[in-house]
């Protein structure tokens, strides 16, 4: 992860530019009062290679800023083992800002069964935790749809924790952002949000990066070259590039050319052909 070495000043220089597109899109749609005014912005890392293992599970993700919280608002739904009642008695007395509600394994299967019932429960939470105990039984009661959407709850360790500890451990996980290992080559996670100042975007990016990297690499052997490029976005909007190498195909190409090279650094069939050139122009 060493040898992935970032321009700070190129990662500012592009977070600076992501606010200036915000605030400009932000003019631009004033008058819709569905615009949110405070927006994710992602890091999308693409590789060379497609990994041959991939996961669905979260992995929290350190930054120093968070992008979750009472700050934002934010609103978690946490999917836990019956019975209910034991549960709610532990943090009936616990401030937790950001758990909003508690869904039941049993209850989950049968109040979210249809259609429209995911799709009001995706809508109303921005996180969605699961006790590990249930996190393996999740995808037939939550279905296709919700994981389509990119609602992968996070798993947590929580059966065994009481008041303060459980209390802190809650809170600690809206500090972090959320990676899984995708089946593709691109990987995109959630990094800061538009309100941030230049200088705390750079950070998470940086610290975002260097992360997630090592789970990408360890995970399924693949290398450091074979991270294409890091770019930052907002939304659908273009990508700002603050990393990029060649690949080994490209480097051989290269090679190959400057193989051909005179001292001057002219290509050598470039000089042949300018030679053939002049003499018949001399024969004339």
């Amino acid at each position: 992860i060493k040898k992935i070495n970032f321009d700070p000043k190129l990662v500012k220089d592009a977070a600076k530019i992501i606010k200036q597109y915000a605030k400009h899109q932000q003019a631009k749609n004033a008058k819709s009062l569905l615009e949110d005014e405070d927006r994710f912005i992602t890091v999308n890392i693409l590789l060379s290679e497609v990994p041959s293992k991939y996961s669905p599970k979260p992995l929290r993700i350190a930054i120093p800023h968070p992008i979750y919280g009472p700050k934002y608002d934010t609103r978690a739904c946490l999917f836990i083992k019956d019975p209910e009642r034991e549960f709610l008695d532990k943090i009936q007395d616990l401030n937790l800002p950001c758990l909003a509600k508690c869904v039941t394994y049993k209850t989950l299967k049968k109040e979210y069964e249809r259609y429209h019932d995911k799709q009001a429960l995706i809508n109303e939470f921005d996180l969605f935790l699961t006790d590990i105990r249930v996190y393996k039984m999740l995808p037939k009661p939550l279905g296709k749809y919700f994981y389509q959407q990119k609602k992968f709850p996070y798993p947590a360790n929580l059966a065994n924790l009481n008041g303060t500890e459980l209390e802190t451990a809650v809170n600690e996980i809206f500090t972090h952002t959320f990676f899984h290992i995708r089946n593709g080559p691109n990987y995109t996670l959630r990094v800061a949000r538009t309100s941030m100042k230049t200088k705390e975007i750079a950070e998470n990016v940086i610290s975002a990066v260097h992360h997630c990297l090592p789970y990408i690499m360890m995970h399924d052997g693949i290398k450091h070259n074979r991270v294409q490029s890091i770019s930052l976005r907002l939304g659908d909007s273009f990508d700002l590039p603050i990393f990029s190498q060649l690949l080994n195909t490209e480097i051989a190409s290269y090679l190959i050319l400057k193989g051909q090279e005179n001292e001057e650094g002219n290509l050598v069939t470039e000089e042949k052909e300018e030679k053939e050139e002049k003499e018949e122009s001399d024969s004339e």
